[in-house]
């Protein structure tokens, strides 16, 4: 009963649907999952909460409901052949790693981290092809390749035998991202 899950039975219903037209292939679905939210810099001058005055530094919200619903809907549905994901939460821990977060409150599931976080649900999907790209943490700034590898080392496990699988990348590559997606999807 929360607004992610209402979207994700939502994105189910949709991929039910084309699934049944005639002039589409099932097996051949990709699911791209995007965030248009700027990011928080690394050197915030000062952490405020999204409805005080405004700071010396416009603080920006993360908006990473784009790439879980594209995850969470491939872990659902076995005919999902790849997912790219774009500017997402890289888990629900860090939010909780520091006394603020700017994420929205339409992406949290209660009572999520006693059952998986996010690297959970990528390792489920393994061997799937999955693409990671720009992911942030709680406080919506930009994860480094080597931050990036340690919160998704279970997830670089799972891919160990088919690594060409999983690609990580610390900054978001438009064309790369659409050429990969359709190398993924094609006969």
């Amino acid at each position: 009963d929360t607004a992610l899950g209402a979207r994700l039975k939502d994105t189910r219903t949709v991929l039910r649907y084309l699934s049944r037209r005639a002039d589409l292939d099932p097996k051949r679905v990709g699911l791209w999952g995007d965030s248009f939210a700027g990011v928080n810099p690394r050197g915030l001058l000062l952490d405020q909460s999204l409805d005080q005055q405004p700071g010396p530094q416009a603080l920006q919200q993360a908006q990473p409901l784009g790439s879980l619903l594209a995850l969470l809907a491939a872990l659902y549905e076995d005919d999902v052949r790849a997912v790219a994901v774009r500017r997402g939460l890289v888990s629900y821990l860090a939010v909780l790693r520091d006394r603020f977060c700017y994420v929205p409150l339409d992406v949290i599931v209660p009572g999520i981290l006693e059952s998986a976080d996010i690297v959970d649900v990528i390792v489920a999907l393994s061997p799937r092809a999955v693409l990671l790209e720009g992911f942030v943490d709680g406080r919506n700034r930009s994860l480094s390749t080597s931050e990036l590898e340690e919160e998704l080392r279970a997830a670089l496990a799972a891919f160990r035998g088919a690594p060409s699988r999983l690609v990580i990348r610390e900054q978001a590559a438009q064309p790369e991202l659409a050429n990969w997606m359709a190398g993924q999807v094609s006969p």
